[in-house]
């Protein structure tokens, strides 16, 4: 795996464990996690995981895996 790769990996599974485990705002994650803006974040998320944080979140995604 590339070095970009594996830091993308990374990014997101720190993603999914804010998400899931605190109460912060999408937009307080992006700055924990360095980026630009919470914008930027939700695209980047949504083009790895097919769903938004918010909707990762709700567990709505979980819940189309499923079925």
């Amino acid at each position: 795996m590339s070095p970009k790769t594996l830091i993308e990996q990374q990014l997101l599974v720190e993603m999914k464990s804010y998400l899931i485990d605190t109460r912060l705002s999408v937009s307080e994650i992006a700055d924990l996690l360095n980026f630009e803006d919470a914008s930027y974040m939700c695209r980047f998320f949504r083009r790895k995981t097919n769903c938004s944080p918010l909707e990762f979140r709700n567990g709505s995604a979980v819940r189309e895996e499923a079925e």
